[in-house]
């Protein structure tokens, strides 16, 4: 069984796995890196969270939506995240 095979499996039995296991086209024939950066960004987080959406949808179509709204929380909440960092922070006299 490869590694993609695993990683599937795992998700679709509700198997906790890291983000940074969960690759874009689980089905690739192509191995795993050796070592597997971490997720340093929403777009990153994103793209994986897709991939682990997909499998769940097929294998539990009635939860899509609140899969979905999972994600549309985890993606206002980093824009409010970027939105307070980005803010000018104001010196008080």
């Amino acid at each position: 069984m490869s590694d993609h095979t695993k990683v599937a499996k795992k998700i679709i039995e509700l198997e906790f796995v890291e983000m940074s296991e969960v690759m874009m086209g689980l089905t690739s024939p192509r191995p795993f890196p050796p070592s597997r950066p971490p997720i340093i960004s929403i777009s990153q987080w994103t793209e994986r969270f897709a991939t682990l959406t997909a499998l769940l949808s097929m294998q539990f179509p009635l939860k899509a939506p609140e899969i979905f709204a999972y994600l549309a929380a985890v993606l206002r909440q980093s824009e409010t995240i970027r939105l307070d960092v980005r803010q000018p922070t104001t010196a008080s006299s």
